[in-house]
């Protein structure tokens, strides 16, 4: 992306985006919200847009038969008790 796109008035407003990503959850739930150090980054990220945009479920991702699996975070855990299956 450059510099002059985030300027094209055809993008949606960060309201618009933070609807259409809660419409969005809303669609494929319940389901299981997966990525790589998504609950300390993407989660937080998400949560504070939602908030700024007045979303009216900022824990969208957790709660209505919704479950997250941070994939990091399990990494994590196999590196602490197996140390020998994670190669770098």
């Amino acid at each position: 992306m450059r510099p002059a796109q985030l300027l094209d008035p055809d993008l949606p407003t960060l309201f618009e985006f933070t609807q259409s990503i809660g419409t969005l959850i809303n669609r494929w739930s319940p389901t299981i919200w997966t990525g790589f150090n998504s609950i300390r980054f993407d989660e937080e990220m998400l949560r504070q847009a939602f908030y700024q945009n007045l979303q009216p479920d900022i824990f969208a991702t957790q709660f209505n038969g919704n479950t997250r699996f941070d994939v990091l975070t399990a990494l994590y855990a196999v590196w602490h008790s197996q140390p020998a299956l994670v190669f770098v």
